[in-house]
């Protein structure tokens, strides 16, 4: 599996200084001052924050600062390096990770604006007595359907606080087959299908797209 060079966090795309250390075949530290030395020019696209990590050294384990960069950021930094065939390869390579995280953010935000969509079908479809658990059982019926577990269980195997961020760690293609399942959702509850028949149907759909993923993929090996 390809490294991941790009990640969302908080809504928003970053990659760090540890990432570009490695990717241009630099010293960490050597990251870390440039961006120190350049850090008003850095904040011009947005403020520039870090992290302090326990690092393996030579020297044996050590507290360093890992900054948290922006497409932008991290052009930038890179824009000082000289332009080795290593530090194209990984611009090159970073500028395409960025690129999908890009596509993850806005399927990301379809999917919760669908999700609002969903909450609305059940509140109509059930009325003013409706218990705020069903909102849970439909969408972890979704999320058991597409990750094989709740989003608890999901959460907790991904070693995360709680379940609120977890779609954001989850793959392009999960966020957008738990968006199809929703959309699909939302027009059998607004027909009345009952629940059980909801599931089922969503579990046929699902495979169905499961099965054309898989071929497609076959396709293109």
């Amino acid at each position: 599996m390809k490294e991941k060079l790009a990640f969302i966090n908080r809504g928003k795309a970053f990659t760090t200084s540890l990432i570009l250390a490695q990717g241009m075949g630099i010293s960490a530290r050597s990251v870390r001052s440039l961006i120190e030395k350049y850090k008003t020019e850095l904040e011009s696209f947005a403020r520039v924050t870090f992290q302090m990590q326990t690092l393996q050294t030579n020297g044996g384990p050590q507290e360093v600062k890992v900054y948290f960069l922006t497409e932008e950021q991290a052009t930038f930094v890179i824009s000082l390096m000289r332009n080795t065939p290593q530090v194209m390869k990984f611009k090159k390579e970073l500028v395409e990770h960025f690129y999908e995280m890009r596509m993850v953010l806005n399927n990301l935000t379809q999917a919760k604006d669908n999700y609002k969509a969903l909450s609305e079908a059940i509140y109509n479809f059930y009325g003013d007595t409706v218990n705020p658990h069903v909102y849970s059982n439909e969408a972890n019926m979704i999320n058991r359907i597409v990750l094989g577990m709740s989003a608890k269980q999901k959460s907790d195997e991904l070693g995360l606080k709680d379940s609120k961020s977890l779609r954001q760690h989850l793959s392009n293609e999960q966020i957008i087959a738990l968006d199809r399942l929703q959309q699909v959702d939302i027009y059998l509850i607004s027909t009345g299908i009952p629940y059980e028949e909801r599931k089922t149907r969503l579990k046929k759909y699902y495979e169905s797209i499961a099965n054309k993923t898989a071929d497609t993929n076959k396709d293109c090996a």
